[in-house]
Order: C-alpha cells, then sequence, then structure tokens
C-alpha cells in the first residue's frame, strides 16, 4: 500500500509518539496513543517531524534493557 508523504508524515509521528509511552512504561504494550491533534497540525504546517524525548527518559530506558 502507498501512503502519500503527508499521510506517512502522521503514520510516522504516532509511531514516535507510540515509542516514547512504551518507554515511560518500560516496554510494556498497556498504553495509550497520545492524541496530538495531528491532522490540525499537518494543517496548519505545524506538524512536528519528530518528537522530543527527554535525556532522563532516554537514560532509564537503556539502564533497564538487559545485558548479556
Amino acid at each position: 500500500m502507498e501512503y502519500s508523504p503527508r499521510k506517512a508524515n502522521i503514520i510516522f509521528v504516532t509511531l514516535q509518539s507510540v515509542l516514547k509511552e512504551a518507554m515511560k512504561v518500560k516496554g510494556c504494550n498497556n498504553i495509550k496513543i497520545p492524541h496530538m491533534q495531528k491532522e490540525k497540525l499537518e494543517r496548519e504546517d505545524r506538524l512536528p517531524l519528530q518528537i522530543s524525548c527527554e535525556a532522563s527518559l532516554l537514560a532509564k530506558t537503556i539502564a533497564s534493557l538487559p545485558t548479556n
């Protein structure tokens, strides 16, 4: 299936949001997809290309990964 660049951008922002939420709950899949009004932001040309992630969240996530 092909998506327009506009739709692909919206999907990618959703993916980033979901990944960030998963990091907050240490990988548990019991999360809610954050609603950002992406369609509205896209129409207003304000849809972000990337979702920011706090350094502390990234550090906690990395520290929680199993080491082998």
